[in-house]
């Protein structure tokens, strides 16, 4: 399971939470504060779309996210739709 309690915050997109895109990025990284989690729908950013939600939230919107929850830190993880299989590989700015 992730390395963060499900009541934990995590970094969204309002595209995520009001269903508007499916979670086909995410990114799990460390910064000085600890454990990030990012699940986004690998578009560009916009940072006013920016929500930090639970990850709760995130595990009720896709099940199928848990398939990633074992990713190390520093990792990436794409799909190219919700049914597609995920392709992990390493994040260059994802600070191990």
């Amino acid at each position: 399971m992730f390395d963060i309690p499900e009541g934990a915050s995590v970094v969204t997109s309002s595209r995520i939470t009001t269903g508007a895109s499916p979670i086909l990025f995410v990114a799990h990284q460390r910064d000085e504060k600890g454990v990030i989690w990012q699940f986004l729908d690998g578009h560009d950013f916009v940072m006013a779309e920016m929500q930090l939600v639970r990850l709760d939230t995130i595990l009720k919107l896709d099940p199928g996210i848990v398939s990633v929850s074992n990713t190390p830190v520093g990792s990436i993880s794409r799909r190219e739709s919700p049914t597609a299989p995920w392709v992990i590989s390493e994040d260059p700015e994802g600070k191990q």
